[in-house]
This record gives structure tokens, C-alpha cells and sequence, in this order.
């Protein structure tokens, strides 16, 4: 992992929030086993913000 991006994994994790790291050998393209997984949590935060906001 790269160095920078391991220290703004561990600030967010020592400030509550909750990290999943899936490292892949790739460039940036998704691997398709991930897909659902970056949808469910993409829906699943979503619905927390619409309802938390307004």
C-alpha cells in the first residue's frame, strides 16, 4: 500500500470511521468481485445520509 494513503486509512480509522481496504494488482479498474460490495456500501450510505440530512 502506498505510504500516504496507509496514513489517511489509519486517520480515519483512529477517528471512527469504519475502512475497508480490498487491495487488487491492477490499475483503476475495478475487479468485479468487488462491485457488489462498493454498491452495498454505496446504498446502504446513501440511505444513512438522505436520512440525516433535511
Amino acid at each position: 500500500m502506498i505510504g500516504w494513503l496507509q496514513e489517511k486509512r489509519m486517520l480515519q480509522q483512529q477517528t471512527g470511521y469504519e475502512v475497508l481496504y480490498h487491495p487488487f494488482n491492477g490499475s483503476h479498474t475495478v475487479p468485479e468481485v468487488i462491485v457488489p460490495k462498493a454498491l452495498d456500501w454505496f446504498t446502504a450510505s446513501s440511505q444513512t445520509e438522505s436520512r440525516t440530512v433535511g
